[in-house]
């Protein structure tokens, strides 16, 4: 690697590093967002395809593993998991888990990966301009941003599981178990 190269691929990772720090978590835990979750009884959960340049790195995480961690933790937490027929029957909300992430820095000691993960819950809602017009939006959302090394990427399963369990706990919060 030229010297040159190797300056850009250094600046460029202190670069992100700078802007870890400053954006990488985001979450619309607001009373308001939390209130969103009231009385929903179940969702399905969708996972959105993962980036090929990730697939092709060799992580051993599938987008089924990713569903199937999250239908256990919510049925772990008493939370029902709808199938898409029922959930098409009673236009019922969904979590939607968007995992992205890419490898602006090729190191002699590997990539550096950042990537985004985004956790939002949808829910059919109508326009307070028009009752009658009906629209799915995120009313529940979590974001963060990070950054692994090649030999490190397998643990962004980490930061998916702590996502849920906010997730789980909003939930829990406005639906107590047993009630």
């Amino acid at each position: 690697m030229t010297d040159h190269k190797k300056y850009t691929a250094y600046s460029l990772t202190i670069l992100m590093v700078f802007l870890m720090a400053h954006f990488s978590y985001s979450s619309s835990n607001s009373q308001t967002n939390i209130a969103t979750l009231r009385g929903i009884k179940g969702m399905t959960i969708e996972v959105e395809d993962l980036n090929p340049m990730i697939v092709k790195s060799g992580l051993t995480l599938t987008k089924d593993q990713i569903k199937t961690d999250f239908e256990s933790k919510l049925n772990q937490a008493g939370i029902a998991i709808l199938s898409q027929q029922e959930a098409l029957d009673k236009n019922s909300p969904y979590l939607d888990v968007s995992l992205n992430a890419f490898s602006p820095v090729n190191l002699e000691s590997g990539s550096l990966w950042v990537f985004n993960i985004t956790i939002s819950l949808n829910q059919l809602v109508s326009l307070s301009s028009n009752q009658n017009i009906l629209v799915t939006v995120p009313t529940w959302t979590i974001s963060r941003l990070g950054m692994l090394g090649d030999v490190k990427l397998n643990e962004i399963r980490d930061p998916l599981k702590s996502m849920m369990d906010e997730f789980i706990a909003d939930y829990l919060t406005v639906n107590p178990r047993g009630k």
